[in-house]
């Protein structure tokens, strides 16, 4: 378990500096996603490859209230939580700061054990996790891994349970902010 917590903390941290760095960059586009992935955008070709890999949106709500509303648009569809990290109250009980930073980690064992019998090293990336935080403007960010581009590591690309899932995390990312 304790493997299992490092693994989402490094995620969220890792997941915030590269969100800090975009959220520079979209907020000068206009937050327009089609720009960024038309390629119009004068990153460096570290940057075009490191990004790729997420899908951030800025959400109107707090942390909590963005959270509890991701969480009841599980439950709307049926689908388990299985945790919810809420770093920010963690690292306060050992003395540090952190801004409100959460990660909800979710899935539904049907689907994912489809995708580990064609290869169990996809279970790195199961179970869901959508991460929700506040940077240090006030803003509230809410990001995830895309299913899509993190499958080609596992010959995935071509399962439509993939794409079901990358559509899955986008709405209810979309309805959540």
């Amino acid at each position: 378990m304790r493997f299992y917590y490092f693994v989402i903390l490094l995620f969220v941290f890792t997941g915030e500096l590269f969100a800090q760095e975009k959220e520079v960059i979209m907020e000068k586009m206009g937050n327009n996603s089609s720009a960024w992935e038309k390629d119009t955008l004068p990153l460096s070709p570290d940057e075009k490859e490191r990004y790729k890999e997420f899908t951030i949106t800025l959400s109107r709500f707090d942390v909590e209230t963005t959270v509890n509303r991701i969480k009841q648009n599980l439950k709307e569809m049926e689908i388990p939580v299985f945790a919810l990290f809420d770093h920010g109250k963690n690292a306060r009980e050992v003395d540090l700061d952190l801004r409100p930073t959460q990660v909800i980690v979710f899935g539904s064992p049907r689907v994912g054990t489809l995708l580990m019998q064609e290869n169990q090293l996809i279970s790195l990336e199961l179970p869901l996790k959508i991460a929700v935080w506040e940077n240090a403007e006030g803003k509230i960010w809410v990001g995830f891994l895309q299913m899509k581009n993190r499958v080609r590591n596992y010959g995935l690309e071509q399962s439509p349970i993939i794409n079901k899932m990358q559509l899955l995390l986008e709405d209810i990312v979309k309805k959540s902010v």
